[in-house]
């Protein structure tokens, strides 16, 4: 013991010459502070969880609550899931892929623990898996771990993933990246006999990517991974371990299949393929938007749109006042980082890259994209600035790095190390003055509260953090170890304000609260309402039926539901209208009702047919409780038409008993799919496509039974797939481990 101790203090009079303030603010200091910080923010992430309420900002409560409420009732009743008759008077939404169905950790979460715990472990869990694979990540390039894990803060809780947390699967899905690339990394760079459980952990980080159903950022991280494969080329240790990481990585994406394939399908059956006004180019990054960088709250909203869609997650670039300065003093630090200097050389190129990328059809280089097969389909540029903050935590990291290496001196800061402590605060200062005259929308200051009084505060606050920040990496290069950890506090109060701030615009609500929000009209039936604008699910929570809804892509319909004929149809009941609002039907007292006439019965018989092709242009001159519009000749007895019952009303599966005189067409008013299937006494028949968007089937005379099933080539076939990619997966494990041992044995 009193050699430890004696041991200890040679220790700490060796660290005290080394430079003051070393002994206190060592490494282990800087980390610890870096993890109190990080967990100080993940806990205000999760104390709605503590209280049990939801986040319920946008996105939230209009889709990803409903949708997944929907889910877990289906999965509780031991129903299918795949297809809801909620919205679109029916609709594949598992092929529109938000809701993640057939990923692992989904099925678990929503099949064993209730809604609430459920959805925010879901939203939750992201941020500390993208703080822990950054930290690995840098730790595997060598940096301290103070460093590592102040990019780890930087990553995680950057602008964009914050701002982003109601598009919870796109930050699931970004939380993948450092992971996938460290496994990447230790496959080309680590030892041959690692190669086989690295290959597997790709191609299960992959097929979880894709799983998650949003496949734009599936391409963010494999075009993340391609440009590190290239940084590590003088690693390649020949044409065979490539060939080896992209088989891993196509098992990966085969293990998806499950999602891609009913995805594809659905992207085919939507209007992001054939409406006119729809160009992957729209939500491209207005360059002035590139002001927040230094001003993030100079624009009312923080940003300037020039899209209807847009808001202030899809165009923030604010990283954080430390992040940028450390970032861009990179630039002057790059040709003395030694064994790091590659990494940092491939985050300055990931920056320029992606921030010319996210500003679509502002730059040239997107225009090459729209060209790219499957890739061409995404919209929103401006996502792009995930990736522009991704190198803005890696790059920062590295320079976080060198400040701890940093010897003290008596020497004066040199002019060239303090260009970007000072040009950055002369250009948030710049910017601000320059909106202020130029007026317009430039001129309407922003605030966070309501508060008058903050205006000034907050315009000018990130240029104080810009110069605290430059100060503190001045103090810092010269060898003043306590600058470290105050650069660390620094940064993580300044994101956390920031991206915090924005969840908290609409403050958490019980799930029972998010659920009464819907209040119609006594008397609204199930059998279904139209809200307009109908850009909300949340009336899903009250398992309402709505005949269009709010997805990400929406389906081809052959009618328009503005048409009361189309709604009669549809068998609504009313039509709410609010008028200049964009959320969910809300008050009713704020509503205007108008209840539809004569709507047609859920299900029932129809005696006559007619062959068109556009049956919209046809609703208004044939009788609709008679005549059924289909896409070519059927023949039918006419007559009265028969009645029916209908005994069962599941997703995805209805049974309607049919009493007819004749050979009669019996119509449900349930979303047309290609993967319905009929069979009427248990013998399978056609389904028809009836008024363009509805299903039906021929009956003979007398007593049936009629039953449709919602099952989907594009899901059956997917999961075939899946399974393979998953036993091609462990075949090349397996092969993997063989050809290292042998090699070991040679």
């Amino acid at each position: 013991m009193a050699k430890a101790t004696l041991e200890y203090a040679n220790r700490l009079r060796q660290d005290t010459r080394a430079g003051p303030g070393k002994a206190l603010y060592d490494e282990n200091f800087a980390f610890y502070v870096s993890l109190a910080c990080a967990a100080a923010i993940l806990a205000a992430i999760a104390w709605p969880m503590v209280l049990g309420q939801l986040y319920t900002l946008d996105d939230l409560s209009r889709y990803h609550i409903p949708m997944r409420a929907f889910f877990a009732r289906a999965l509780e009743a031991g129903r299918n899931y795949t297809w809801t008759p909620n919205v679109y008077c029916g609709y594949y939404v598992h092929g529109e892929g938000q809701v993640g169905m057939y990923h692992p950790l989904h099925q678990l979460l929503y099949r064993f623990l209730p809604f609430t715990e459920a959805f925010n472990l879901e939203l939750f869990l992201s941020y500390p898996a993208m703080l822990a694979g950054m930290y690995f990540f840098l730790r595997r390039w060598g940096l301290r771990r103070d460093s590592s894990m102040f990019g780890g803060i930087a990553f995680a809780f950057c602008g964009f993933n914050l701002l982003h947390f109601i598009h919870m699967n796109a930050v699931a899905t970004l939380a993948h990246v450092p992971w996938l690339l460290l496994a990447v990394d230790v496959y080309l760079r680590g030892p041959v006999r690692k190669r086989a459980l690295v290959g597997l952990a790709v191609s299960l980080l992959t097929g979880s990517e894709v799983l998650l159903g949003y496949p734009q950022y599936v391409w963010f991280s494999a075009f993340v991974e391609l440009l590190y494969v290239i940084l590590l080329r003088p690693h390649w240790s020949g044409i065979v371990s490539l060939a080896g990481l992209a088989a891993f990585k196509a098992a990966g994406l085969l293990m998806g299949a499950v999602q891609l394939m009913p995805t594809w399908e659905t992207l085919s059956n939507s209007e992001r393929l054939t409406s006119p006004t729809y160009a992957t180019d729209d939500l491209s990054l207005p360059p002035v938007n590139l002001f927040q960088l230094v001003a993030p709250y100079l624009f009312k909203d923080r940003v300037i749109t020039n899209h209807p869609s847009a808001n202030t997650h899809e165009y923030g670039t604010y990283d954080g006042a430390v992040p940028l300065v450390l970032f861009f003093s990179l630039l002057l630090l790059v040709r003395r980082l030694g064994d790091k200097r590659r990494l940092a050389w491939g985050a300055i190129v990931l920056a320029g890259i992606s921030l010319v990328l996210s500003l679509g059809r502002y730059g040239v280089v997107y225009q090459l994209q729209r060209h790219l097969p499957l890739v061409g389909y995404f919209r929103a540029p401006s996502r792009y600035i995930a990736l522009v903050h991704l190198a803005f935590a890696v790059g920062a990291a590295v320079a976080y790095d060198r400040l701890g290496e940093a010897t003290p001196s008596g020497e004066r800061a040199s002019p060239r190390s303090l260009v970007i402590p000072a040009i950055l605060p002369f250009a948030s200062v710049v910017a601000i003055l320059l909106a202020g005259y130029a007026g317009g929308p430039g001129a309407r200051w922003a605030v966070l509260t309501p508060h008058a009084a903050a205006l000034g505060v907050l315009t000018f606050l990130p240029t104080v953090l810009l110069i605290a920040a430059g100060v503190l990496v001045i103090v810092a290069s010269r060898g003043f170890r306590p600058a470290l950890a105050a650069l660390v506090v620094l940064a993580a109060g300044d994101l956390a304000w920031y991206g915090l701030s924005y969840i908290r615009t609409s403050p958490p609500e019980s799930l029972e609260a998010v659920t009464e929000s819907v209040r119609l009209p006594v008397g609204a039936s199930p059998y279904r309402i139209e809200a307009i604008p109908g850009n909300d699910d949340v009336a899903v929570l009250k398992d309402y039926r709505l005949v269009t809804g709010y997805v990400g892509l929406n389906p081809q319909k052959a009618l328009d539901y503005t048409d009361g004929d189309a709604l009669r149809l549809a068998s609504a009941t009313l039509v709410l209208w609010k008028p200049g609002t964009r959320g969910n039907p809300g008050d009713a007292a704020e509503l205007r009702v108008e209840r539809i006439t004569d709507p047609v019965p859920r299900a029932r018989l129809l005696t006559n047919a007619l062959a068109v092709n556009k049956p919209q242009e046809m609703l208004s001159k044939v009788d609709l409780h008679t005549i059924a519009l289909v896409g070519e000749p059927l023949t039918l007895d006419g007559g009265a038409p028969g009645e029916t019952v209908l005994l069962t009303d599941e997703p995805g599966r209805i049974r309607v008993r049919a009493q007819s005189p004749g050979r009669q067409l019996l119509v449900v008013s349930e979303s047309y799919h290609a993967g319905w299937r009929a069979a009427v006494d248990g013998q399978a028949t056609k389904v028809i496509r009836v008024y363009g968007d509805f299903i039906g089937v021929v009956v003979e005379g007398g007593g049936h039974e009629a039953v449709f099933r919602f099952c989907p080539e594009s899901l059956r076939n997917g999961a075939i797939a899946s399974m393979a990619g998953f036993a091609g997966a462990f075949v090349l494990a397996c092969l993997a481990a063989v050809r290292a041992q042998s090699r070991k044995n040679a």
